[in-house]
């Protein structure tokens, strides 16, 4: 696809009603493309506006009640269909039923539900995005860990790891504050062959989780928790560029 198809499916890429195979291809194209992924970057950036700032009117609860008392229940629309297009004994015919409203419920959630493995890539995405459409990388710009790190002191409720590794390629820019997951947190800016990379960071509930990386919409995360910390680093570098950042802050932090 030239760069005016991938345009005129930028909306459509987003909003998820591509194939597979076009969608792939969109995704490739945007991780080699500077122009169309800056148009893509556009429109994410003011579709995040829209989202954090439009009126958003909430249905009230009776509403719920009333929407579900005019569903037909699960259990009777699935007994009329299974009567009428699967002769079967009684013997099976109880578990079978069980299995499959067992099976739509989970359905249902999965489909209602979106786990915060789906919603934190679009959150991160958003971040680095927006610094790269404003420009506005840092709010303390200095490659000296012994400035930047104090500069979040009263700003967070923690204290974020902060190392310069420009002597294996990695410089720190500086740092600035984000916001992800509805609370303040880190954010420690890089460079590396030109290409700026954001390091989100904030406390982890859990214990050390190794290395996972994943693309979307264009970038490459990658993301762990070491020392307490959440961290996930993202970038159009590859994967492989960013796991080797990810493995020498590993070590930095000890």
């Amino acid at each position: 696809m030239n760069c005016p198809g991938i345009q005129d499916r930028i909306h459509a890429y987003m909003d998820g009603e591509l194939d597979l195979v076009t969608a792939l291809g969109v995704e490739q194209h945007l991780s080699v493309c500077p122009a169309c992924r800056y148009a893509h970057a556009k429109h994410e950036v003011s579709r995040t506006i829209v989202r954090r700032h439009a009126t958003i009117y909430a249905a009230p609860p009776s509403m719920r009640t009333y929407v579900l008392a005019q569903i037909t229940p699960p259990r009777t629309l699935l007994r009329a269909t299974l009567s009428k297009l699967l002769p079967m004994s009684r013997s099976w015919f109880g578990p079978a039923l069980a299995m499959s409203v067992a099976l739509m419920s989970a359905v249902m959630a999965f489909v209602a539900a979106p786990g915060e493995s789906d919603r934190l890539p679009e959150e991160i995405v958003s971040g680095h995005v927006r610094t790269l459409i404003s420009g506005h990388f840092t709010e303390i710009a200095s490659s000296d860990q012994r400035a930047v790190k104090p500069w979040f002191d009263g700003k967070l409720d923690f204290s974020p790891p902060v190392d310069n590794l420009a002597a294996q390629g990695f410089a720190l820019v500086g740092g600035r504050l984000d916001y992800i997951k509805e609370r303040r947190v880190a954010a420690l800016v890089y460079s590396h062959r030109g290409h700026p990379i954001n390091v989100f960071v904030w406390p982890a509930a859990d214990g050390d989780i190794a290395l996972r990386s994943r693309s979307h919409k264009g970038y490459n995360l990658v993301n762990w928790t070491h020392a307490g910390m959440f961290f996930c680093a993202v970038s159009d570098l590859s994967h492989t560029e960013l796991i080797e950042l990810a493995r020498m802050l590993q070590t930095d932090i000890g």
